[in-house]
Order: C-alpha cells, then sequence, then structure tokens
C-alpha cells in the first residue's frame, strides 16, 4: 500500500482535491495530560516508586522532552536528565552524533552509579538502553531482554516478533509457557500483529510496543515498562543481560536494482529448496539449517536486499550471512 502510493504521488497520478474537500489538522484539548495520565494508568506507579530507581535519560532534544520529565517525576525515581529541550536543528542526528549521545549516556551511566540509561530518539519512538555497569545494548539484545522480563512477568504471555528475531527470544517465550507470533520484517506488521487480541508485547529492533496502552512505538512507555517490570522482579537490567543466552546474528545488505527484486527472490526459493531443511515464507525467505538459520528479505523502500543469519558462534553466523549475501550478489546481475 505504501509503495502503491508513493508511485501515485510522484507520477503525479491523482486528481487534485477540490477545495471543499481539503480536510483541516485538529489538536484535542489537553492531549498532552491526556497522554501522560495514560501513560501512568498504564504501569504500577507505587511499585516503581517503592524502588525509587536511578536513571539517567537523553531525550536528544526530541518531543519526548516535553512529557517524559512529567511522567518520570511522577513515578519518584531519582532521574538524571541531558538534552531535555526541544531543538529543532540539533534534533536530527547523524550516526556519528548517535553514537556520541550514546557514549555520553554510558559515562553518565557509570559516572553517576544510575541502573539505567535511556536514549530516547527526538521522534520518542526508538528506544537506546545502557545498563548500570555502562554497557550499551545492542537492538537485538534490548529485545531478548524485554522478551525475558516480560514472559518472567507474565507467564503464557503471546508475543509478537519479527522473523528476524534471534531463535533465543522464541525459546524464552517458549520455556514460560507463551506463544510467539511470528510477523513480516517492517514496522507495520509488526504493529499490526500488536493490534491482535492478547498480544501482551511487540519488539523489533526499531523498538517496543506494549499493546494494553497503544500498539504503537513508544519509548516513553518502553522505558516507564521497563522501570515496572524490574521493580516487580526486583532485579536489574544489567543481571538481565547478563542472564540471556548467547546469540549470534549477523546482518549484510546487499545494493540490489529493484528491476531485480523479483528475479533474485525467485532463484532464493529455488536455492533454498536445493539445501533441503525447513523453509518459512511469512517475509522473504527463512531457510533452516538445524537450529541455524538464514533469512532473505528484499527491501521494501530501499534498492537492496538483507540477508539475516543465525548459528551457533559469530564466525559461523558471519560465514553463514556470507555465503548467502554472496549468492544475491551473484544473481542479482
Amino acid at each position: 500500500m505504501e509503495r502503491q502510493l508513493e508511485r501515485a504521488y510522484y507520477r503525479d497520478d491523482l486528481r487534485p482535491a477540490f477545495q471543499s474537500d481539503i480536510g483541516e489538522l485538529s489538536f484535542p484539548a489537553r492531549g498532552r495530560e491526556f497522554y501522560v495520565r495514560g501513560v501512568l494508568d498504564s504501569v504500577d506507579t507505587e511499585l516503581i516508586r517503592r524502588r525509587a530507581p536511578k536513571l539517567v535519560v537523553d531525550y536528544a532534544f526530541g518531543a519526548a522532552s516535553i512529557t517524559g520529565p512529567q511522567i518520570l517525576g511522577r513515578l519518584g525515581g531519582d532521574v538524571l536528565s541531558a538534552n531535555g529541550v526541544i531543538d529543532e536543528d540539533r534534533a536530527v542526528l547523524s550516526r556519528g552524533q548517535l553514537d556520541e549521545h550514546v557514549a555520553t549516556l554510558a559515562r553518565l551511566v557509570r559516572s553517576s552509579g544510575a541502573e539505567v540509561g535511556a536514549l530516547i530518539d527526538p521522534v520518542g519512538e526508538k528506544l537506546t538502553l545502557v545498563d548500570g555497569t555502562g554497557r550499551v545494548l545492542s537492538p537485538q539484545v534490548q529485545v531478548l531482554a524485554f522478551v525475558a522480563l516480560l514472559s518472567a512477568a507474565e507467564p503464557g504471555a503471546r508475543i509478537a516478533l519479527p522473523v528476524s528475531t534471534s531463535r533465543t527470544g522464541a525459546r524464552i517465550v517458549t520455556a514460560s509457557g507463551g506463544e510467539v507470533v511470528w510477523t513480516r520484517t517492517s514496522s507495520a506488521a509488526l504493529m499490526q500483529a500488536a493490534d491482535e487480541e492478547d498480544v501482551a508485547f511487540a519488539a523489533s529492533e526499531e523498538g517496543a510496543i506494549f499493546p494494553r496502552f497503544m500498539p504503537a512505538f513508544d519509548a516513553v512507555v518502553a522505558l516507564a515498562k521497563l522501570l515496572e517490570l524490574t521493580a516487580r522482579l526486583d532485579r536489574r537490567l544489567a543481571r538481565v543481560v547478563d542472564e540471556l543466552p548467547e546469540a549470534y546474528v549477523v546482518r549484510h545488505d546487499v545494493p540490489t536494482p529493484w528491476e531485480a527484486k523479483g528475479t533474485v527472490m525467485r532463484r532464493v526459493i529455488e536455492w533454498a529448496q536445493a539445501k533441503g531443511g525447513d523453509i518459512m515464507t511469512t517475509d522473504g525467505v527463512k531457510l533452516f539449517r538445524g537450529d541455524d538459520w538464514v533469512l532473505v528479505v528484499p527491501h521494501p523502500e530501499e534498492p537492496l536486499v538483507r540477508v539475516w543469519a543465525e548459528a551457533g558462534s559469530e564466525a559461523d553466523a558471519e560465514s553463514l550471512a556470507s555465503e548467502s549475501a554472496a549468492f544475491v550478489e551473484e544473481v542479482r546481475s
């Protein structure tokens, strides 16, 4: 649907709206207060207050600097805030600037003795976490940490995860009697799954979703729920991460012309069938080799094909991903 809309727009293949058809933007009265109250009602505020967590939050000059302090301040924790003003010129972060923010956040966590450090991206959707040791958590580890906490706090919960997630996530969920709802790798697919009945949590490398509040990415809600879950289980984030099983997932991006994507995926299916083993086609082609797997997915918005692979060691995962990426490179031309 997104691609169809974009094609129609850029080709100017649409009828201009009449003046009477043009809508208006309206903002509900006291919307900010309504949001803050909704977040506070969705977590156990008394439980968090009793634990009184200490944390460092970098708002990255973004929108969360308005509502974040109001919410975290009412949770009773000891919060050190950084870059807590809106600045449109500095809110657009390059990769290098993002790394600088994260490095500074890690130093503040170590020097302050905080339990958690959190970088909230400028639009307020994605959370980057630092544990109490100053260790920056990768997106995959963050997903697994949330899954472990939610599964321990709510055994039997249904959790939605994209097919690119480590097998460790599924093992954690099933060990607690829960169920994994596998989705496509797109954010839209994950949000759609989160909106299904009885899904308690959904997450990908793009962020975390707590559907009982809202079936969409929200970093402030994710941080508040993290504080609630660690308080309920009486566990620090660093300990949760230390107890996670090792997971080795490698991703390669292979530039691929738009017109070659169909041919590439047909050849990948033939290649996967020739290799033997189970095949999942929830999104792209996922080939299993025992417990190891490789996933090949055409990117919906960019001229490239993404290849994920997981194995029992980082070297084996890299080898599997490189082999599959080399095949994609071979057949793309």
